[in-house]
């Protein structure tokens, strides 16, 4: 099976994804890196536009597997990046999408956060308070359960 890890890098240091070099593609935002797996792009938009940038570019030549990540992914996750990123791989492999282990959940105070992997079961928290649809406050269950996420 094939994979591809695609990275949303603007001032980032990407040398923790040197393993993996050619299955890495370093879609740039920032200075310029002379990495030959390196896509240099217009700094706009957020890792989204990165990650759509690839999806269009690569629509009818997608890999089994694509992992987006983040340039510095440190802030979310502990341990090993790499090794986490190689994880999400496999899981994707084995299920068709990776595991989800921590989802961040704001409380309804909106004074302070947590991590916790349950936050969307809950049927009147919300992520965001001003996310809406049909001008009604939409739980995050009511949002997932459509699509089996």
């Amino acid at each position: 099976m094939s994979y591809k890890i695609v990275v949303a890098r603007c001032y980032e240091n990407v040398d923790w994804l040197i393993y993996d070099s050619d299955n890495t593609i370093i879609y740039n935002k920032g200075d310029k890196l002379d990495l030959p797996n390196e896509v240099n792009l217009e700094n706009v938009g957020r890792e989204a536009d990165t990650y759509l940038n690839y999806i269009i570019d690569n629509y009818y030549n997608l890999p089994d597997v694509v992992i987006f990540t983040q340039g510095k992914i440190f802030d979310h996750i502990e341990g090993n990046s790499y090794s986490f990123l190689m994880k999400m791989k496999e899981e994707a492999f084995m299920h068709g999408k990776s595991i989800p282990i921590l989802i961040h959940h704001q409380h309804p105070n909106g004074d302070s956060s947590s991590w916790v992997s349950h936050w969307n079961v809950y049927p009147d928290h919300f992520f965001m308070h001003d996310n809406y649809k049909n001008d009604e406050r939409l739980p995050f269950i009511d949002w997932f359960t459509p699509f089996d996420i």
